[in-house]
């Protein structure tokens, strides 16, 4: 969680566990490594908890023996906590933004914004304050761009037929995988339904 009034000592934290202070490695870099952990689909939820382990605890090899899979799902949960990790109703919401997907445009948006090279600053800026930064882009940066047009309404009515298409072809362009998916899964659904009206 960012706070102004907790000294940093960098995007090093540290969480309670038994008898344990463990160190948390909660810079942004390492926390998009743990997203792209979690995604992958050739890794097992075995392999995504000790990978996901072993990049939150740089000192894991010091509790190896030590600590079981149940210690080290609580230490990820802890540290989870720790960075402000999501909040309750995320976990439901739409998609807007894929960090790996949006690395370019979120890596020009803080270039354009903040002058902020995010490849230098791996190691150094923390996961909270990277997204203090990412929640405060201006409008017109390539990530906010994508953003507005991936949840803007499309406009109705026939004086808006121009504008509308102008949206949809934007909304396609800025699309995520995901939202993509669904889009045509929804089109080969409403063609087997007017399939089956027509019958």
């Amino acid at each position: 969680m960012f706070t102004l009034t907790e000294r940093q000592a960098g995007p090093v934290v540290t969480v309670a566990y038994k008898t344990y202070d463990i160190s948390i490695d909660t810079s942004f870099d390492t926390i998009l490594r743990c997203m792209e952990v979690a995604e992958d689909p050739y890794f097992t939820a075995l392999d995504r908890l000790i990978m996901t382990y072993y990049l939150l605890v740089p000192s894991y090899a010091q509790y190896a023996g030590v600590f079981d899979l149940e210690d080290i799902a609580a230490v990820i949960a802890l540290a989870y906590r720790a960075i402000g990790g999501e909040q309750e109703g995320e976990a439901d919401a739409e998609e807007i933004v894929h960090f790996t997907y949006d690395a370019e445009r979120i890596f020009a948006s803080f270039m354009k914004d903040y002058g902020i090279n995010l490849v230098k600053a791996q190691g150094q800026l923390s996961w909270a304050h990277f997204m203090a930064l990412f929640n405060g882009l201006s409008d017109d940066t390539p990530i906010m761009r994508a953003i507005h047009y991936r949840t803007c309404p499309v406009p109705k009515g026939q004086d808006q037929a121009e504008e509308r298409k102008r949206i949809l072809k934007l909304k396609r362009h800025y699309e995520l995988p995901a939202q993509r998916k669904a889009r045509e899964a929804a089109a080969v659904e409403a063609l087997y339904d007017l399939r089956a009206l027509a019958e």
